[in-house]
Formats: C-alpha cells, structure tokens, sequence
C-alpha cells in the first residue's frame, strides 16, 4: 500500500505531490545521499537540538555542498524529484515539469518550498522545518554584534 497524495499551497499555487514508485524513488534517493548526503548531515547538526545554531558548523556545510553540486546534476535530479508533482490550473491539474520556466521565473522560493514537500512525501523528511531552522541560522551571519555599551 503506498502512501497518500499531499496538497498544499505554495506561493499562491495549489501543488499535489503523489509519491514516486519504488523503482523511481529508491534511485533517487540514493543519487541524492551520494550528492548532500555528507554535508547535509553537518549542516542538520549545525541547527539541531534546542542549542543556537552554530553559524561556523553550518556554513562549513553549505560550502561543502555547494562545491558538489554539478547544475545539469542538480536540474536532473530536481525534475526527477518533481515527476510527481502537479500544479492546479482552471482546466485541471498539469505536470509541474511542463510548467516549470513558467511556475519558478524568478520565485526559486517555492520551487526551493514544493522541492521539500515533494522530499518530505517520497522520504519523510522535514526538510521544510530544517530549511526554516538554516535560513534563521545564515541570516544570524548576516546580523553585526549588537553594540557594545562600554560607558568608561
């Protein structure tokens, strides 16, 4: 029995993400864990447990993913991730990948949001919630020391 079909609303669209067959999904995420695997796993520890995130650990990590990541790799994987999902439009529901320019021209929020609903039903895994945990983590890099009241 496989697992049910998710909707959900994202940057004023309403996508649904079926889970991926086995034969398609288990390639998948094998090619992914040899792609983040490793990094992403420093990076969840950068933001992990009720702690404050560890800037350092979780830029590290973001540096060691980024200089992985092949663009034709990253784009063949996310099209394959997204082979599930589909976008409601006034005739119906249509294929993601055949609207894909038009749906994430200069919104890579929410294909970065629908790319973690569609992990988060082929996977279960939160990547949403850790997204959110990291982006707070970055923006604290970002954020110069309050300033020093030294009074003497």
């Amino acid at each position: 029995m496989g697992r049910e079909t998710v909707t959900r609303e994202i940057g004023g669209e309403t996508y649904r993400v079926t889970p991926l067959v086995a034969s398609k999904g288990w390639p998948l995420l094998i090619a992914l864990s040899k792609l983040v695997g490793a990094p992403l796993g420093r990076a969840v520890g950068a933001v992990a447990g009720d702690e404050d995130v560890n800037p350092k650990l979780l830029a590290e990590a973001v540096e060691a993913l980024t200089s992985r990541l092949d663009e034709d790799a990253v784009h063949g994987m996310t099209m394959r991730l997204l082979a599930g999902a589909e976008v409601k439009k006034p005739k119906g529901w249509v294929s993601v990948s055949g609207q894909f320019d038009l749906l994430f021209q200069g919104d890579y929020s929410s294909l970065i949001s629908l790319l973690g609903m569609s992990l988060e039903v082929n996977y279960n895994l939160p990547l949403a919630a850790w997204l959110s945990s990291a982006r707070q983590g970055l923006r604290s890099l970002d954020t110069p020391p309050p300033a020093s009241s030294d009074e003497s």
